[in-house]
């Protein structure tokens, strides 16, 4: 019985150490994906017309990637939580 429950809570930790390792790619190529666009779209400090800005569609675009880059991250952290739990439940 505690055998099976060990073989089955380390199914679900290389399940997630996958997901894991999925994610953090995603993670680096949104990032890589943000930095090329900051370097093509170099946009100044200071802008003299909020609308203009809101619809410039650089800033659109930046912003959607942010949001993406933050979602990525956030379901890393919480990949890790899970994964931190596991691995200690074990031990």
């Amino acid at each position: 019985m505690v055998l099976a429950n060990l073989t089955s809570l380390q199914s679900c930790f290389e399940m997630f150490s996958k997901k894991i390792d999925q994610e953090a790619m995603e993670l680096e190529e949104a990032e890589m994906e943000l930095e090329i666009l900051q370097k093509e779209h170099a946009v100044q400090e200071s802008s003299k017309d909020s609308k203009e800005d809101r619809n410039n569609p650089w800033i659109t675009a930046s912003v959607k990637e942010d949001n993406r880059l933050q979602e990525i991250k956030d379901r890393i952290r919480s990949l890790y939580v899970l994964c931190f739990i596991f691995r200690y439940s074990l031990g």
